[in-house]
């Protein structure tokens, strides 16, 4: 899947945003790290591996976001 972003600056320092939606679908959360990796074809992000203690708050935010992104739908049926 690919995003269209624009390229901020704070400070010293260029800023890519990411998309919600691609941080819902990876479970990323505010300070984790991650790699930045260049060649001649692009721009890679890989993110780094998540302690386990991290991994279940991880996967929290994430179900809290889609819940969020689908409360009307999930309203509805549950109506029906």
């Amino acid at each position: 899947m690919a995003y269209k972003v624009t390229i901020g600056k704070s400070g010293e320092t260029f800023v890519l945003p990411l998309p919600q939606e691609a941080v819902g679908r990876l479970g990323l959360s505010e300070g984790q790290s991650a790699d930045l990796h260049l060649d001649q074809t692009g721009l890679y992000l890989s993110v780094a591996e998540v302690p386990a203690e991290d991994a279940f708050d991880q996967q929290l935010e994430a179900a809290r976001w889609i819940m969020r992104k689908y409360n009307v739908a999930r309203e509805k049926l549950a109506r029906e």
